[in-house]
C-alpha cells in the first residue's frame, strides 16, 4: 500500500482541491441558465456563456492533478447511478470532480451540493494528512522510521521520473530490491543500537 503523502505534497493538494471548488462555484454562478438537449448523448447540457467556458477549460486543466491527490489522499470521487427500474439500463460511474461542469453523467441529476460534499471531502483530507507530515517533520522519533524508508523509494523515484508508471513498484523484482534493501537498513538499525525502531520501521517500508 501506498505511504501517506508528505507534506509538500498534501499541502499542494489543499491548494488543487481549494482553487478545484472556487472554480466551480464560479462556473456554476457564471453558466447560463438556458438548457440546450443533445440528442446524439440523449441528456440535457447547459449552454455556455464566454466567462463559463474560459472557466470550464481552467477546471478541466485542473482535474488531471486533482484526481491524481484524490487517490492518494484515499477518497473515492466516484458515485454509481443506477437505472430507474421500470426503463432499465447499465449502471454507470459518476465521476464527482467531472460532474462539475457535467451533472447529467449518469442516470439523474448530481446536485451542485453532492459534488462540493466530494471536493470538502479531499480538502478535509488534504489538511488531514498535511498536519500529519508536518508532525513527522517536526518529532526526532519519526526520523529514524521515516529516513530509511525515503532510501528505500529513491531508486523507485528516480524510475519514475524517467518516465517509467508508478506501477514498476508492485512488481515482483521491485518488491525483492526492497527487501534487500530493507534487511540491510534494518541491520545498520541494528547495530547503531536502535533496535526499538525496528518494528516500526519494518512495518513502514513493508508498505502497510
Amino acid at each position: 500500500m501506498k505511504s501517506p503523502p508528505g507534506y509538500f505534497e498534501a499541502s499542494r493538494a489543499e491548494q488543487v482541491f481549494t482553487e478545484f471548488k472556487e472554480l466551480a462555484l464560479k462556473y456554476w454562478q457564471a453558466r447560463p441558465t438556458e438548457t440546450q438537449y443533445d440528442i446524439e448523448r440523449s441528456k440535457p447540457v447547459r449552454a455556455e456563456s464566454p466567462e463559463s467556458a474560459a472557466l470550464r477549460e481552467r477546471i478541466m486543466l485542473l482535474f488531471s492533478e486533482a484526481a491524481s491527490h484524490a487517490r492518494a489522499l484515499r477518497v473515492d470521487i466516484y458515485g454509481t447511478s443506477y437505472p430507474p427500474p421500470g426503463v432499465g439500463g447499465p449502471v454507470i460511474p459518476v465521476n464527482f470532480l467531472v460532474s462539475v461542469i457535467d451533472q447529467h453523467m449518469g442516470h439523474t441529476h448530481v446536485t451542485e451540493q453532492e459534488i462540493l460534499d466530494v471536493i470538502n471531502r479531499c480538502l478535509g483530507a488534504a489538511r488531514g494528512a498535511e498536519r500529519a507530515a508536518l508532525v513527522r517533520r517536526l518529532v526526532p522519533l519519526y526520523w529514524i522510521i521515516d529516513l530509511p524508508a525515503l532510501i528505500v523509494q529513491i531508486p523507485f523515484l528516480i524510475l519514475r521520473a524517467a518516465g517509467l508508471p508508478p506501477s514498476i513498484e508492485e512488481h515482483f523484482a521491485a518488491q525483492m530490491i526492497k527487501v534487500v534493501l530493507t534487511i540491510a537498513l534494518l541491520a545498520a538499525l541494528s547495530y547503531l543500537g536502535l533496535e526499538k525502531a525496528i518494528p516500526h520501521a519494518a512495518s513502514l517500508l513493508g508498505g502497510k
